[in-house]
């Protein structure tokens, strides 16, 4: 298995409606240790802009960014890279709240791309805390996001930067296996 942090920052909530404007990716290793990054700041093509959603992550200038098609080509290569060519392995991909990314890279990844490349279980740093949530290892009244996770395990946040936010993910995911 191929071990990768994502994150991706949108242009709005509904995946197909909204876009992928950020992705952030961190290849590590089996003891978790953060081995190479990936990023790229994305122009999203026939994708509605919610201007909340821009101000949370606070990117501007959207036309001078690679388009989705020049973005998916380097995150390719960069994989291919990164891993040797190792075309057979899937991707294990860890994220916070990772269902919601899942949708948005299907859309800029393909989703017959995404099938081959991604297994289909996946490592959730949301899911964890609330499993020790309600075991009382995590306070009931501690929020679950990323940043106030963050924040909560001395973890420097990622503040809705993709690749911020994919090396903090996997950075809590560290904190929160020493938990259970």
């Amino acid at each position: 298995m191929i071990n990768i942090a994502i994150d991706v920052e949108t242009t709005g909530l509904i995946p197909g409606i909204h876009g992928v404007c950020a992705l952030g990716a961190v290849l590590f290793d089996d003891e978790f240790n953060e081995t190479a990054r990936f990023y790229t700041k994305i122009k999203p093509e026939n994708a509605i802009i919610d201007p909340k959603a821009m101000s949370v992550n606070k990117l501007t200038d959207l036309q001078s960014f690679p388009s989705p098609g020049t973005a998916r080509r380097d995150f390719f290569c960069w994989l291919d890279e990164v891993t040797n060519g190792s075309a057979t392995e899937k991707i294990f991909a860890l994220g916070h709240n990772y269902y919601f990314d899942k949708g948005f890279l299907i859309n800029l990844l393909n989703a017959q791309r995404y099938d081959q490349l991604f297994y289909y279980k996946v490592r959730d740093t949301f899911v964890v805390a609330q499993f020790l949530k309600d075991l009382g290892k995590i306070p009931q009244d501690q929020s679950l996001s990323l940043t106030e996770l963050c924040k909560y395990y001395k973890i420097k946040p990622g503040e809705h930067d993709a690749l911020g936010d994919a090396s903090a993910t996997l950075q809590l995911y560290k904190e929160l296996m020493g938990e259970i």
